[in-house]
């Protein structure tokens, strides 16, 4: 990942008992490599792919995962 690098913050909400909660994933991509930077909850799916294609990155492309806590 040198050069062309690119990176963007997500947004992922969700509702749980009454209340929204906003995490912020980080998605780093280049010609090569897509590369997200933590995973949110179970059952998010739906708005990573989302987000994927709104930042137009592939989600058939994500080819690693880090997991910071």
């Amino acid at each position: 990942m040198l050069g062309s690098s690119k990176i963007q913050m997500l947004n992922i909400t969700m509702n749980s008992n009454g209340m929204t909660n906003t995490i912020h994933p980080t998605l780093i991509w280049d010609d090569e490599d897509v590369v997200l930077i933590d995973t949110g909850y179970p059952g998010q799916l739906n708005e990573f792919q989302n987000c994927f294609e709104t930042v137009g990155v592939p989600f058939e492309k994500l080819n690693k995962i880090l997991i910071t806590h």
